[in-house]
């Protein structure tokens, strides 16, 4: 189908064949989980490496291994702070937010705004730290504490002040490299490389706390501070104190931690949040055991450096990503990029058993192909022989792939490495391609155009044209499908039905005119014909003699339909809408929809251009990038 409503390339003889079935549904099951997959250029993190994460005002600030990404809509998007905007380094180690000020801890130096992070001034050795590369920030009652590799230094004024006092181990502090820092109003709390340091007199010295004191580790990384407890993330497991640092309890892997190598401890209420070297480890019972969540529920990594939380959801820091938790209890990564050439997904195809399943994604950038899931992406382009880089939809059909581009139709033989790209030269009616349907063993291709249908019974060596001379209601083809002898065409006036090989067609439209008379997709299950229009879903039993119309008071999230799936093993219905993902609750005449939008927890778009069904996996085609979900 056209760029703007591309139609999609599940092809319902490969949804029948699908080999892992999915669980048996109930009434409106929702989708428990979506994992985004974008270009490099959209969700703009920095780098994958997430060192801290800080949450204030409705704002996420991810420091990273190459700028400070910043996000105000839950996640979807960063804009990445570098030196370009003043901060002293792009190796970001930690962050502090608290409103409209955003303090950045980097390699060169201590980064601070009071703009929302659109600019920062750098403070150094110059102002009084202790070195210039600072490892942790932390701010309280308008003091500023910096917890650098020479010590930690406190601002000497509130707010205004621009000078800092450096502390060290001549204060008491265990070692001058301090990790990590926080401060309560009686209280300096200063994470060292050797113990953990208590001030009680606004810093002028410090008692440290060791192993000898029930630490786990000599090496102190984190630090948090809540119910008049403390809590240590140490080099070997994580150290709670209920009597004011005096002595600790230590928490390891025997109490369920995924690792005794701990990097950062998060506490909101009841629940303790330790970020570890073998997972994000939560406890609900103040501490006394712990489940660990891992990659396997959506972490970008196993190995995570740190952790916050605001309204609910957990933010974690990790090797692989800023991972963000869903209501479902999953996660939600945002990465730099998963390798897709643009992040405008208009087609998508996926086949193989789930371990070793290959993913294409036809975008506006090339053609995406993922060899683990979806996980990353390799993009071709025209300079692998695509006719166009714009792919509106893929086809695969055993070891060969089909790209539909707005510059001819791509075929390659092996896998995707190459293509050779078939145009008007060939017979297609136009070189602008939008959807293709193989059948006959790959002798026989369908290629929906701009300018008619294609049919080719050599394998695409030639093609013939078909157009409103031989029955279609308009030349501006959408979509193709073949099934049990009859060839249906959605085109820009209607449905084209076809029972003689296509030599000659009859138009069947859901509504005389207006935007159900523009057809996008067509699916199809025993005596259902299913039609998606701009105007709805028809539903006919009779061939498309006469059409029952669904709309958004049927609970589409819009009327506006770019393509449908039937899954016979959940008989259900699944809508790509331009508000949203639309599932029946049951195929027939007396379906309703449930819409799901679930921006911000995995569903990168409302606005949704294809829907491919695989086993228990959905793959969602945005204009904002790609979806997996289960």
């Amino acid at each position: 189908m056209s760029i703007t409503a591309v139609g999609h390339a599940c092809i319902l003889a490969l949804i029948l064949a699908n080999s892992v079935p999915e669980a048996t549904p109930t009434a409106r099951a929702q989708p428990q989980f979506c994992s985004p997959r974008f270009a490099a250029s959209t969700v703009s993190l920095g780098h994958d490496r997430v060192n801290d994460v800080a949450v204030s005002g409705g704002r996420i600030v991810a420091a990273t291994a190459d700028g400070l990404g910043i996000s105000t809509n839950h996640g979807v998007s960063f804009s990445n702070k570098t030196t370009a905007q003043g901060l002293g380094s792009n190796t970001i180690l930690g962050v502090y937010a608290s409103g409209c000020t955003v303090y950045a801890a980097t390699a060169s130096g201590l980064g601070i705004s009071t703009n929302c992070g659109g600019w920062f001034s750098t403070r150094t050795t110059a102002h009084g730290l202790g070195s210039n590369r600072v490892n942790d920030v932390s701010a309280h009652g308008g003091i500023i504490f910096a917890a650098t590799d020479g010590g930690l230094s406190i601002q000497t004024v509130a707010v205004g002040g621009g000078t800092f006092r450096n502390r060290t181990t001549s204060s008491g502090l265990g070692d001058n490299r301090v990790l990590g820092v926080v401060a309560t109003s009686s209280a300096i709390y200063a994470a060292t490389m050797n113990g953990l340091g208590i001030s009680r007199d606004f810093g002028t010295t410090f008692t440290n706390r060791r192993t000898a004191d029930g630490l786990g580790g000599a090496v102190v990384h984190d630090v948090a501070v809540s119910n008049g407890k403390i809590y240590a993330a140490t080099s070997g497991g994580l150290g709670i104190s209920v009597n004011d640092g005096i002595s600790f309890s230590n928490r390891t892997t025997a109490h369920g931690l995924g690792s005794n190598m701990v990097y950062g401890v998060a506490v909101n209420g009841n629940t303790i949040r330790a970020a570890t070297a073998g997972g994000l480890a939560v406890s609900t019972d103040g501490g006394a055991t712990f489940r660990t969540h891992t990659a396997a529920m959506g972490l970008g990594s196993n190995l995570v450096y740190g952790v916050a939380v605001s309204a609910g959801y957990a933010y974690v820091a990790t090797e692989h990503g800023l991972s963000i938790s869903s209501a479902s209890g999953g996660y939600v990564n945002r990465a730099r990029g998963n390798g897709l050439g643009s992040n405008n997904v208009y087609g998508l195809f996926a086949t193989g058993p789930l371990t070793l399943r290959t993913v294409y994604a036809a975008t506006a950038g090339g053609l995406g192909i993922s060899t683990d899931g979806g996980a990353t992406f390799r993009n071709r382009t025209t300079a692998h022989g695509l006719g166009s880089n714009i792919v509106s939809s893929v086809l695969v059909d055993g070891s060969r792939v089909y790209a539909a581009t707005a510059g001819g139709l791509g075929v390659s033989t092996d896998g995707g490495a190459t293509f050779r790209n078939r145009t008007t030269i060939h017979g297609l009616p136009s070189n602008r391609v939008n959807q293709v349907f193989v059948n006959g063993g790959g002798l026989i291709i369908y290629a929906a155009t701009a300018g008619g249908l294609g049919i080719s019974t050599d394998g695409g060596t030639t093609f013939r044209r078909r157009t409103t001379a031989d029955g279609l209601a308009s030349n501006l083809v959408h979509a193709v499908v073949w099934n049990n002898g009859t060839l249906y065409a959605a085109t820009a006036g209607g449905l084209g039905i076809s029972t003689d090989g296509g030599a000659t067609f009859a138009t069947r439209t859901v509504c005389p005119s207006g935007a159900c008379s523009v057809v996008t997709d067509v699916a199809m299950s025993g005596p259902f014909l299913y039609v998606a229009t701009f105007g709805g879903l028809g539903i006919s039993t009779d061939g498309g003699a006469t059409f029952t119309l669904k709309t958004s008071a049927s609970g589409l999230g819009s009327s506006r339909v770019h393509a449908i799936v039937y899954v016979p093993t959940t008989n259900r219905i699944h809508a790509a809408t331009e508000n949203g993902w639309s599932i029946s609750d049951h195929g027939g005449h007396g379906m309703t929809f449930t819409n799901f939008t679930r921006v911000g927890q995995g569903l990168p778009s409302v606005g949704l251009n294809d829907i491919h069904v695989l086993g228990n996996r959905t793959y969602l085609a945005t204009t904002r990038g790609l979806a997996i979900c289960t």
